[in-house]
């Protein structure tokens, strides 16, 4: 017996899988898992990718201006699923124009500013002429003035802690506001400390300090 599949509401609603779309579009079924339920497809011979374009359009004069989109590409032309590696951009517009902002690539690498990351995530301002380390999981790149900044009450501690399989913070550099102290840590224990008058702390393994 036929059943309905797709229904347009007196408002203009498109319900595909409901009877009631609360959306202008709306897709729904019920799975126990994350089914496939809306594929945008290009079908060609390099087996490249897609797009899903934001487009706004201006009510006075139906002018229309991609505003943002996301894409797959290829890492390569491939010819079968098992050889498909594929990676996802994001782009914004600035000045009526689309630029790539952000990129997943094929390997699980992130570019925020870099279109081909070579680390886990690569934050880029502006080129500095020069490869990452590879071993770097994190990469912040500007060419002029740098900094990594951490914002926080002015009644907490911040900092870089460092950890292994044994002490997640065996080492750290922290910032105590409360007190506007700077400490050193090592082996799980504060050994160095800057006060807020300028005056070094050096604790001894002994617990004494000089």
């Amino acid at each position: 017996a036929a059943s309905e599949k797709v229904r347009i509401t007196e408002t203009g609603n498109v319900g595909i899988g409901t009877a009631s779309p609360d959306y202008n579009t709306e897709i729904e079924f019920a799975a126990g898992n994350h089914t496939q339920g809306l594929s945008i497809t290009n079908s060609q011979a390099g087996g490249y990718g897609s797009s899903l374009y934001f487009t706004s359009e201006r009510s006075d004069n139906n002018a229309h201006v991609n505003a943002a989109r996301i894409f797959t590409q290829g890492q390569d032309s491939w010819n079968s699923e098992a050889s498909a590696d594929s990676n996802l951009f994001f782009a914004t517009a600035l000045n009526g124009s689309l630029n790539t902002r952000m990129v997943i690539k094929h390997d699980g690498n992130v570019g925020i500013g870099e279109t081909s990351p070579a680390n886990l995530l690569h934050v880029k301002a502006s080129d500095v002429g020069a490869a990452p380390i590879d071993t770097a999981l994190m990469v912040l790149e500007k060419s002029g003035t740098n900094y990594l900044s951490f914002m926080g009450a002015n009644t907490n501690t911040q900092g870089v802690l460092f950890g292994d399989a044994d002490d997640n913070d065996v080492g750290g550099i922290t910032y105590n506001h409360s007190s506007n102290y700077m400490a050193f840590n090592t082996a799980a224990a504060e050994r160095m400390r800057i006060d807020s008058a300028g005056t070094t702390i050096v604790t001894n393994a002994d617990g004494s300090a000089n």
